[in-house]
């Protein structure tokens, strides 16, 4: 389950930077002269990229969160590597 958090956060900590790049690209296309229509998708690819990089920011920040949370409760309960070997965790 830890696994699992850690490469979520890997996986939208490496989102981030490609979902940044494509709204500061669909930002600058807003910027040279385009007719109406145009002018109207590239705005909304740039809004739809800026919510992409935002959701990543946040999954990053809760799967850190849940990955932090799981490996302190592991330490925290104990566990033992070897079952019955009088280890923390042993009954």
């Amino acid at each position: 389950m830890r696994a699992i958090a850690w490469i979520i956060f890997v996986l939208s900590v490496v989102a981030i930077p490609f979902c940044g790049y494509a709204f500061l690209f669909w930002a600058w296309v807003t910027a040279t002269p385009l007719t109406p229509p145009q002018l109207a998708r590239a705005q909304y690819n740039a809004n739809v990229w800026f919510g992409l990089a935002a959701l990543s920011v946040v999954v990053a920040v809760v799967a850190l969160v849940w990955a932090i949370r799981l490996g302190r409760r592991k330490v925290l309960s104990g566990f033992d590597v070897v079952p019955g070997s009088g280890g923390t965790a042993a009954g």
